[in-house]
């Protein structure tokens, strides 16, 4: 099929190793082969020609073309000294950041593990706590994002480390992280050096394809490289296909070949490079670096968050320079992420969103010079503009420089272009330029070298109705799969309009709405963005209401009970509510969190501060005391043992709700009221959760929306 790839596979049986071989035919899919799709040997004697062509048609494997495409992670370092931990607000703070992952430091050099590992004491289960890890990949998968973890091999607790045995001791826990918890999209395994014995590399890796086949391996593995610096900066020049050459790290198995270079060269892929090389890998970066100075939290860095336009910078930096973003974001000791880069994230986003909302090319005309076979449907201009990053414009075998023009319609002002090759089939341009048409020449306004999965580039706004895209140099014929033009304003401007109208929604908002309460009032067990009661009972009041979920997953309303919804009384407050919605549920009965048990006989005192502290406010709020809803015990699928469970908390859930009509009666005077909602699920499995019996599903959140909407709308 030539140097642009085809559709005829070989199997891996038949491939002999040879550049002939391998430039005529297409190799299997990379999960099934991933050594020969990501990973070729250069024969000896081969040609600069040769080699050239090889390295722009190894590909990344699916796994990490997924991963890539992830395009920003947050790294999140939390030390053993914690009292306290809400993962569900650190998922909140970082989807409305527009992250797609979260990788979790579940042991770093210390040694301290944030889950009960059986093979040491150093762990939270010695101190009493939370399994962190756990929480966390419940915490992701529920609002929907990926979950990484972090495992340091370097370990300077342990007694082993540098014998032989460590290496059995640390397959252990990572047999624990990975067999667990869910799906891990990600195993980032720290560089830290060892004495002694080396570690087993490779029966790290074969374990990890194990137990987790479709998470990239990071840093000190096979399927992703660390950029060389944490400052938060790519390459210019960013190859994600670099020499492989294996070195001091032990003996790594065939089937595991990556790149050991020295990541902190400026040059790892270039043309240079690649010459000297035995042979080649897929071998992407990551780019690391924490929005405070520091990894670990630091009360003293407070006011040393990093700048929008630091953040901004960055993004284009890393993800647009054909790498991922591995952001940290690192939580207080109280177990929730400071306000100060909460804030300092959503303003991130923001700006990124803005400037990227508009794709000002999308389904411009747009003709090339070279058309590989003519067959403009499949290799066509037009798929470069369409919107859709599975089709591509490719040229034919020999063109390496070609040139596209893009006709907007009209006249259109941007200062931001993206471009992304069709890196499924490889990573192929050198240099590229951009250029506009001033009505009577072609104006060069920017340029680069490498493309990868995406590049972005920064420029004085340009006014125009055609662009050209010229293909300066490509290792073989070139493919682009995705051409943008975007305007980006000035981000004090962004942030200025961004204030404004959230102030506005917020002043224009006839009522604002607090839900708190457990994990009823999250969203537990669906889309809580969606499908939660706040979110639904946000559709249903409509305009002139702003709801606000603070909820939280096993938050109890004792004041020092772990988690409780004290913890989100700040955000409260802040929200200026006219009306707030309180609904609890097990976790205050005696039947619930067991380390509650003890401080159950604090709840009417701790309601009345909790009351006390609203109804201060000066917007006098309604305070809406709800009923718990109730058990439903005919819920398909119920186990034994979860049926008992339910049979034994029903009556103390009765108690609850008793405890609740007395509460709203006793302080009537300061705007409280109570709603029934205990009856609204009783003998209706269809709204609950299957197997579960308690939680509803997005039908029942639903009900519960329309039975608060109706008492809140009563009133007025």
């Amino acid at each position: 099929q030539g140097e642009g790839g085809g559709h005829e596979y070989l199997a891996e049986a038949e491939y002999d190793g040879t550049v002939a071989q391998f430039l005529t035919g297409w190799f299997p899919d990379p999960l099934d082969s991933d050594r020969i799709s990501s990973h070729v040997s250069i024969p000896p004697g081969s040609s600069k020609e040769e080699i050239i062509r090889l390295a722009a048609n190894v590909k990344p494997t699916e796994r990490q073309l997924k991963w890539q495409e992830m395009e920003l992670a947050a790294f999140i370092h939390f030390p053993g000294d914690f009292v306290d931990v809400d993962t569900d607000q650190w998922v909140q703070v970082c989807k409305e950041a527009g992250i797609k992952m979260l990788l979790l430091t579940a042991k770093q050099h210390g040694g301290y593990c944030l889950w009960p590992s059986k093979y040491t004491t150093l762990t939270v289960a010695r101190d009493g706590k939370v399994d962190v890890v756990g929480k966390l990949a419940k915490s992701c998968r529920d609002a929907g994002l990926e979950f990484g973890v972090y495992l340091s091999p370097y370990d300077m607790s342990e007694s082993t480390h540098g014998t032989e045995a460590y290496s059995v001791f640390f397959k252990n826990q990572l047999t624990e992280l990975l067999s667990n918890y869910g799906a891990i999209a990600e195993v980032w395994l720290d560089g830290a050096y060892t004495t002694g014995h080396p570690y087993d590399w490779s029966g790290f890796y074969k374990l990890i394809r194990k137990l987790q086949p479709h998470a990239v391996i990071a840093i000190c593995g096979p399927d992703v490289r660390w950029v060389g610096n944490e400052r938060g900066l790519a390459r210019e020049s960013e190859w994600s296909v670099v020499p492989n050459i294996v070195g001091n790290w032990g003996k790594i198995p065939k089937d595991f070949n990556f790149a050991d270079c020295n990541f902190m060269d400026k040059d790892l892929g270039s043309r240079e490079k690649i010459y000297k090389a035995q042979s080649l890998v897929w071998y992407p970066a990551e780019v690391d670096v924490s929005i405070r100075p520091s990894w670990n939290y630091s009360k003293s860095e407070d006011d040393k968050v990093k700048t929008v336009e630091q953040l901004v910078d960055i993004y284009y930096k890393s993800v647009g320079r054909n790498a991922v973003l591995l952001l940290n974001i690192p939580p207080m000791p109280s177990g929730l992420i400071h306000k100060n880069d909460a804030a300092r994230l959503r303003q991130f986003h923001k700006v990124l969103d803005v400037t990227f909302n508009e794709n000002l090319a999308l389904s411009a005309k747009a003709n090339a010079s070279s058309v590989r076979g003519g067959n403009k449907s499949m290799f066509g201009a037009g798929n470069i503009t369409d919107g859709d990053k599975n089709t591509y414009w490719m040229t034919d075998d020999g063109v390496t420089a070609a040139v596209i023009e893009f006709d907007l319609g009209e006249k259109k002002t941007f200062n931001r272009v993206m471009l992304q090759e069709y890196i499924q089939i490889g990573q192929r341009v050198e240099e590229f330029a951009v250029e506009a048409w001033d009505g009577n020449n072609w104006n060069e306004f920017t340029r680069g070298t490498t493309i990868g999965y995406k590049r972005l580039l920064r420029f004085d706004d340009i006014t125009t109705q055609k662009v050209r895209l010229r293909i300066k140099r490509s290792r073989v014929c070139p493919t682009i799969s995705n051409f943008g033009l975007f305007y980006a304003p000035p981000i004090d401007k962004i942030l200025s309009n961004f204030s404004s109208i959230a102030h506005a929604q917020q002043d224009s908002a006839t009522h604002r709405v607090v839900c708190l309460g457990d994990s009823i009032t999250f969203g537990a067990r669906v889309d809580a963005d969606t499908q939660s009661y706040p979110a639904q009972l946000q559709r249903i009041l409509g305009n002139g209401y702003v709801v606000k979920n603070l909820g939280r997953s096993g938050a109890t309303l004792i004041k020092t009970g772990k988690p409780n919804v004290w913890q989100n009384l700040d955000a409260a407050i802040e929200f200026e509510p006219h009306i707030v919605v309180i609904l609890l549920g097990t976790n205050d009965t005696v039947s619930g969190r067991r380390a509650n048990w003890e401080k159950i006989s604090r709840f009417e005192s701790d309601f009345a501060d909790l009351i006390k502290k609203l109804a201060a406010l000066k917007t006098r709020p309604r305070i809406i005391l709800c009923t718990p809803t109730a058990m439903v015990l005919e819920t398909p699928g119920l186990s034994k043992g979860r049926l008992a469970q339910l049979t034994e908390r029903k009556p103390h859930l009765q108690e609850l709700c008793e405890r609740i009509r007395k509460i709203a009666v006793n302080h009537a005077e300061q705007n409280v009221e109570l709603l029934e909602l205990n009856p609204v699920m009783q003998g209706r499995p269809e709204l609950v959760t299957e197997a579960d019996g308690v939680h509803p599903n997005a039908a029942g959140y639903k009900v519960i929306a329309e039975v608060v909407a109706r008492h809140i709308r009563e009133e007025y």
